[in-house]
């Protein structure tokens, strides 16, 4: 992750990732994330979602459970 200086304070900011189908709805967290400091983002293609969530090693999983190719129940 990305690291913030603040007041002699280094933070480190936490990864999400956004698996939203809706790209309007999945723009507006991402952007709404990032205001705040976060490294938001969101995959455009959902075949290889699996491999793509665990290969990326997000702290935090913004998961819709209605999605192409798997549900969120089964990712």
């Amino acid at each position: 992750g990305k690291v913030k200086y603040n007041s002699n304070e280094v933070i480190k900011l936490e990864k999400i990732i956004i698996v939203e189908d809706n790209k309007d709805l999945k723009n507006e967290l991402i952007d709404f994330l990032s205001r705040y400091g976060y490294e938001a983002y969101g995959p455009d293609k959902f075949d290889n979602i699996m491999e793509t969530l665990l290969k990326d090693n997000a702290d935090l999983i913004l998961l819709d459970i209605n999605l192409p190719y798997y549900d969120g129940y089964y990712i």
